[in-house]
């Protein structure tokens, strides 16, 4: 993005620095070599330090300060004495003089519009304009609209439309043609942090409403803008000309004018709904890691469950959705917005550590839970991968991660919640307290995890209906989760191999031994590594990471891995292991890079992430293996990865799409999901569905099932306004 610079006379060019700088650290352009050295002409001192001269002569009333002989250049630059001037170089007359006559040397271009006493609209009041852009390094401090005006007094100051000068195209038109007056380039500058209300995210209008080719990048308003300014900057107020009217209409008939972005905020005030755009909601709470956009009209970060509870009251009076915010660490959409409120859990973050148990607000990071959990000599089981999510948002989603190969997913250890519904009314529910109506039943996959819809039946309890409902059913406050004793040691491994096909056989194998862990890296998962991991051994076509527990260092399984991995033909000199906890933090950053590496790559690509989460019966793991490689060699080759949970048969795959046409991608993602259903798979193991994958429902449960669903989320949530779009699309 383009930044208004502090000094706008110039680059210093070849200049040595010390023409430029005086003690007082005061620091000039190129063109002032010359002034130095004319200054010096009629001056003793020739360090430009103050000494005694009076503070009086070495600064005005706007906070610009000189050195010391400057006092008489002031006076004699206004009376515009040659000998003092100096040569304008290769600067253009017109930057040197403006239409009262007044003729500056080479250094005036940037203060051209500061000097002009007689030009009361140039001379303004700074307002609310933010300090960066009326002050420089120097501590010169000009009018409002300085950052225009400097472009604009380029050519005529009487008509600052006219012609654009030099100014560089880019700043004066759009991608669809318009060219802009002289000077929208300060504006384009100006605009960007002047009036706070106007910083907000963009939410999830598209890229090419936001930004122009100067690199001006505005918010989910701004789309309006975009338009808006096309036609008339000279009449801000004017009527909305050629502007399409889906820029200045929403859909409750509210229509603005051709400046809309300008009171978008104000309206705010009174139409909470209007604009729906994100305001000041903070693009955080707006994205997900998949790169999912959304927008909101408002956000509320209640500090405590009274505040939730009241902010659901007032929802659902008022018939607004509620979008439930976490970490942002989601992959599905499911803590996007798409319009009304949302409610952030930020702030419910109290956590009591107890044997066995801890009791923790919702808004209570992962890997707070886990270093608290540590200290008191105990951990907690499922460790989901991204361990900056939040504990509710885990708990919404039934999230798994790796150990959840020995430990299962999150409702294992769920032992109790507390629920806001969408009413207000609270709910303090203990594992077993059955629900009090017949829910029907939902077919479950023969998989080891499955997060996809709710999980009905018959005498559930209340705290299996919640977990895994990715927040439409209610809104989870608290939990207490059950805790372990951290084990008296751990052997971590790193296992490559020089053949897929041998890290398979011993997936098969290992799935029998106690291991926490089995986790698959594909060939193509290591080269993306290698750039962080050059110790991969470059033959290595495949690896698995596998942990257990140990009741000592000394404990007979550490030499029975020995023999596993001998047995199974993987590479023993250069296979990592571990046992201390600083090189098993290792690991764990080893396979951690690969999705944050997957992400950066998308993200820097533009795209939205193109991901599956689908798991098949362990029997069946080698065959959706198959069924991937084939298709993505076809459709994707050498643009994909491989990875993930494979002691649970749940790999994920990772397509690199292109952003301008993601429909290939998409559209095998669904022929993956309708393969891992025929396998009597899921078309979720741990993510969820969101909103983003809502559609992927259909595919797994019969329309009875989904119905079933509806009747649940009616039930507890009849104005429908919890996660709005959210699974039940």
């Amino acid at each position: 993005m383009h930044e208004a610079s502090a000094d706008p006379a110039g680059d210093p060019g070849s200049v040595a620095a010390r023409y430029l700088e005086d003690a007082s650290g005061y620091r000039g352009h190129a063109d002032e070599a010359g002034v130095v050295a004319a200054m010096r002409e009629d001056s003793a001192d020739h360090a430009g330090d103050s000494g005694s001269v009076a503070a009086r002569y070495l600064e005005d009333a706007s906070g610009y300060r000189g050195h010391a002989d400057q006092a008489g250049v002031a006076a004699a630059l206004r009376e515009a004495f040659a000998d003092h001037a100096g040569d304008s170089g290769s600067v253009a007359a017109r930057y040197l003089e403006d239409a009262s006559g007044y003729r500056g040397h080479a250094d005036q271009a940037g203060v051209v519009a500061a000097v002009r006493e007689d030009s009361a609209d140039h001379a303004g009041d700074p307002g609310n304009v933010a300090a960066r852009y009326l002050e420089d390094a120097s501590g010169y401090r000009g009018p409002v609209d300085e950052a225009g005006v400097v472009a604009a007094v380029r050519e005529d100051s009487a008509d600052p439309a006219g012609d654009p000068g030099s100014v560089a195209a880019r700043y004066l038109e759009d991608a669809s043609g318009y060219r802009g007056p002289v000077d929208e380039a300060g504006v384009v500058a100006a605009m960007r942090e002047a009036f706070a209300y106007h910083a907000g995210d963009p939410g999830n209008v598209a890229g090419r409403y936001l930004e122009d080719a100067s690199g001006y990048r505005g918010h989910a308003d701004q789309a309006g803008v975009a338009a808006a300014m096309r036609e008339a900057s000279a009449d801000p107020a004017g009527d909305s000309g050629s502007v399409a009217a889906r820029y200045l209409e929403d859909a409750s008939g509210y229509r603005g004018h051709a400046d809309e972005a300008g009171v978008a905020a104000a309206a705010r005030e009174a139409f909470a709904d209007h604009a729906g755009d994100p305001g000041n909601v903070a693009g955080r709470y707006l994205e997900d890691a998949s790169g999912y956009h959304g927008h909101a009209d408002r956000l509320l970060v209640p500090t405590d469950e009274a505040g939730v509870v009241a902010a659901l009251r007032e929802a659902t009076t008022a018939g607004v959705p509620v979008t439930i915010a976490g970490g942002g660490t989601g992959v599905t959409g499911g803590g996007v917005p798409m319009g009304g409120w949302v409610l952030s859990m930020e702030k419910l973050n109290g956590l009591r550590i107890h044997p066995g148990y801890a009791i923790a607000g919702a808004g209570v990071p992962l890997r707070d839970l886990q270093a608290s959990t540590q200290r008191a000599g105990q951990f907690y089981p499922p460790d989901p991968t991204e361990n900056s999510a939040f504990l509710g948002g885990t708990i919404a989603t039934n999230a798994s991660g790796s150990r959840s190969f020995r430990f299962g997913s999150t409702r294992r250890w769920v032992q109790g919640l507390r629920v806001v519904l969408a009413d207000g009314r609270l709910l303090d529910l203990a594992r077993g307290e059955a629900i009090d109506f017949d829910p029907g039943t939902i077919p479950l996959p023969a998989v080891t995890k499955n997060t996809a819809g709710y999980l009905l039946r018959p005498g559930m309890d209340w705290i299996d209906l919640f977990v895994g409902s990715e927040g439409t059913l209610g809104v989870i406050t608290e939990a207490r989760v059950g805790l372990l004793p951290a084990p008296a040691a751990i052997l971590a491994g790193v296992v490559f191999f020089a053949e897929d096909s041998a890290a398979l056989d011993a997936v098969d194998v290992w799935r029998s031994t106690e291991a926490r862990m089995l986790e698959y890296l594909d060939r193509a998962s290591l080269e993306l590594l290698r750039a962080r991991f050059p110790e991969i051994p470059h033959n290595a076509q495949a690896a698995i990471l596998f942990d257990q527990a140990l009741t000592s260092e000394d404990d007979p399984e550490v030499d029975h891995w020995l023999d596993r991995i001998q047995a199974a033909g993987a590479f023993e000199e250069e296979s990592w292991f571990a046992m201390s906890a600083a090189d098993r933090e290792r690991f764990r950053h080893f396979r951690h890079s690969l999705p944050e590496l997957v992400n950066d790559a998308v993200r820097r690509a533009g795209a939205l992430k193109m991901n599956t989460d689908y798991a098949v019966p362990l029997a069946r793991n080698r065959e959706m293996l198959a069924v991937y490689r084939r298709r993505l060699e076809q459709e994707f080759p050498g643009r994909y990865v491989i990875f993930g949970h494979i002691g649970d048969a749940h790999v994920h795959v990772n397509i690199f799409s292109d952003p301008a046409n993601p429909a290939p991608a998409a559209g095998l993602l669904r022929e993956f999901a309708r393969e891992a259903v025929a396998l009597g798979g899921t078309v979720s193991a741990e993510h969820g569905l969101g909103k983003r994958k809502s559609h992927l429902l259909e595919l797994q449960y019969s329309a009875a099932d989904i119905g079933r669903m509806r009747a649940v989320k009616h039930r507890l949530d009849p104005g429908n306004i919890l996660g709005r779009g959210t699974l039940l699309s």
